[in-house]
This record gives C-alpha cells, sequence and structure tokens, in this order.
C-alpha cells in the first residue's frame, strides 16, 4: 500500500490511487477515483505520475493454450546493461546499511493457563512496559 506514495516522494512526481478509471492525452493523465460513500473524484496530473489501480479497473484476458504453446517457443532475448550503456551503479543507490539488532531470548511460561497469563501480564508491565 505505501509503495506507490514512497515511490512518487522519492522521484518527486504525483500519484493517485484507487483508481477505477483514467484516460492519458497531451502528456496529461486524467483519472477517476472512488473516495468513498460511492462518491467519484476526478484528478488531472501532468506525466510522468504514478497511478495505482484498484480491482476492477480491467477484465484480464487470458491466454489461449496455442497461444501459450507458441510463446514457449519464442526467443528470450537478454541484453546486458553495458548495450544499453547502462552500468549497475546506474540502477541502484545505497542509502544506508545498518546491522539487525540483537534479540533477547524468549522466555518459556510455566504453570497452568491461569498461572502463564498472570506471569505474561506481568511481563508486559513491569519489564517490557507495554501495559500500563
Amino acid at each position: 500500500m505505501q509503495t506507490g506514495y514512497r515511490l512518487a516522494a522519492g522521484l518527486g512526481i504525483p500519484i493517485a490511487s484507487d483508481i477505477r478509471d483514467f484516460s492519458i492525452d497531451d502528456n496529461k493523465a486524467c483519472v477517476e477515483r472512488e473516495i468513498g460513500g460511492g462518491e467519484k473524484e476526478i484528478i488531472e496530473m501532468t506525466m510522468p505520475c504514478i497511478i495505482a489501480a484498484t480491482k476492477g479497473l480491467n477484465e484480464p484476458r487470458y491466454p489461449k493454450l496455442p497461444d501459450m504453446l507458441k510463446a514457449k517457443k519464442k526467443e528470450v532475448k537478454q541484453i546486458a546493461l553495458a548495450e544499453l550503456g547502462l552500468t549497475q551503479s546506474d540502477m541502484t543507490e545505497l542509502v544506508s546499511m545498518e546491522s539487525v539488532p540483537e534479540r533477547s531470548g524468549a522466555t518459556i511460561l510455566d504453570g497452568s493457563v491461569n498461572e502463564a497469563v498472570a506471569e505474561l501480564v506481568r511481563v508486559l508491565k513491569k519489564e517490557e512496559k507495554v501495559l500500563d
């Protein structure tokens, strides 16, 4: 759900989500989205932009068996990055690198169910401080 928004923020481009219909004309995207209660909103965005569609935007076309068999025989061409004038460093950027924090050992609570629940509540209140 956050992928589109994070990508748009990183690239500095507009985004519209929950799209039900869209059209592209003259370097502008006109999108229709549902905003709740059956209400619809129409947004016009400049390109490039991110359009996050919802289920029902289109009906997928399923290939026929003969077409699938033909596709198996087609050659899949692999193009090296150098042929495109790119390097691996052009494709990625390392933002930060951190080691994973060490986890504390697990505790097994013994006793009856009532005793284990009482001990769990005590640990959550006193040691972990997640309950008041």
